[in-house]
C-alpha cells in the first residue's frame, strides 16, 4: 500500500512539490482494469508569480477517462503517482516514453488515445 497520499493521489514516495516541477501518473479503473497515464505540473507561473496547480483534485484530460470517473465515483478508480520531474522537458520525456513504452495509443484497455491514431493502423 503506497505510503503517501495528497488528495486522492498515492506514491510509494514522498511527494515533494517543491523540489519537483510535476510527476507521471497512472488512472486505473478498478472495474474494468482500464488505464490512463499523464502527467500533471505541481505549479506554473502567471506573470512573474509561481502558483500551485490543481494537482490535488486533478484527475485526467482525457474526457472519456473523466465521464466514466462521473459515471462511477472516484471510489472505483486508483490514483498512483509513479514518478516525480525535476523540470517541464524531463516530464514531458518521462509521458512520452511510457506512452511509447506501453503502446497505450493503440491498445483498448488505455483511456489514451490520440485524434486519427486509434483505428486506424494496427489493432489490438
Amino acid at each position: 500500500m503506497p505510503s503517501n497520499t495528497n488528495g486522492h493521489w498515492q506514491s510509494k514516495e514522498a511527494i515533494d512539490t517543491k523540489q519537483y516541477f510535476g510527476f507521471i501518473y497512472l488512472v486505473t479503473n478498478t472495474t474494468n482494469g482500464k488505464r490512463y497515464v499523464g502527467k500533471k505540473q505541481f505549479r506554473f507561473k502567471r506573470g512573474k508569480k509561481v502558483k500551485e496547480s490543481d494537482w490535488k483534485t486533478y484527475t485526467s484530460s482525457s474526457n472519456k477517462l473523466n465521464a466514466d470517473i462521473k459515471t462511477l465515483g472516484k471510489k472505483h478508480f486508483t490514483f498512483e503517482i509513479l514518478s516525480q520531474h525535476l523540470n517541464k522537458a524531463t516530464l514531458a520525456y518521462a509521458e512520452t516514453k511510457y506512452i511509447v513504452l506501453n503502446d497505450c495509443i493503440y491498445k483498448k484497455e488505455w483511456y489514451n488515445e490520440y485524434l486519427h491514431f486509434r483505428g486506424k493502423g494496427k489493432k489490438k
